[in-house]
């Protein structure tokens, strides 16, 4: 009996070694509120490609080809942010009817640009025969979102908007290049600057059921 507790004594010891080991190494891993609430946001909505990833402070100081490297993205075309676009024209002042919502954040690859022509152009076409949305043109004028207007409807800052966990409910418009990468996946931001989100753009189709269009144009 006496060597058995022996034994027994020496495996709590060794599994209460293991776990101070697991606290000291979790201790230094920048994992901030947000961060863990973005992480049990994306595994509750069984969003199960899903990598967050911390990056240095430096990172947007960085060429597209060393943040590819240092996320291990498959190209620089699968680097992608988040930009808050609003219809300052709009006949609504708010994001109640997603065909025609004063504001809309749109998923592009960093190697393009955002052409608010074709982002007008498809948002009055989803309009045209509608009979209660204005179908002329001069309801239709979208501009980049103020910054500070942009925090207060994503909560997020520059550089860091993500189009999950949205403080208001946006309606999301991808980029079609996005939907054609391959291998199937994207990088975003993750909410915080040195904060970045992968997955697959299944899991970002079916958790965000974005619009679809060509709103973009080749970076020059």
């Amino acid at each position: 009996m006496a060597e058995a507790d022996d034994v027994l004594a020496v495996r709590q010891q060794e599994i209460l070694e293991k776990l101070k080991r697991i606290q000291d190494r979790m201790s230094k891993l920048p994992v901030t509120p947000f961060h863990a609430e973005l992480f049990f946001h994306l595994r509750d909505r069984g969003l199960r490609s899903a990598i967050i990833k911390r990056v240095e402070d430096n990172y947007y100081s960085l060429s597209l080809r060393q943040r590819r490297n240092i996320l291990g993205a498959p190209s620089i075309d699968h680097l992608c942010k988040t930009l808050v676009v609003e219809n300052t024209a709009c006949s609504h002042n708010d994001c109640s009817n997603p065909r025609n919502s004063r504001y809309y954040a749109v998923v592009i690859q960093y190697t393009t640009r955002l052409s608010s022509e074709k982002v007008l152009r498809f948002v009055r076409n989803m309009n045209i025969n509608s009979t209660t949305e204005p179908q002329s043109k001069k309801f239709y004028n979208f501009q980049f979102c103020a910054e500070e207007v942009q925090e207060a409807l994503t909560g997020y800052e520059k550089g860091s908007v993500t189009p999950f966990l949205m403080k208001s409910n946006i309606p999301v418009i991808v980029s079609a290049p996005i939907m054609d990468l391959q291998p199937p996946m994207l990088w975003l931001g993750g909410g915080e600057l040195t904060l970045k989100l992968g997955m697959s753009l299944q899991d970002l189709s079916d958790a965000l059921q974005p619009f679809v269009a060509d709103v973009t144009q080749p970076e020059l």
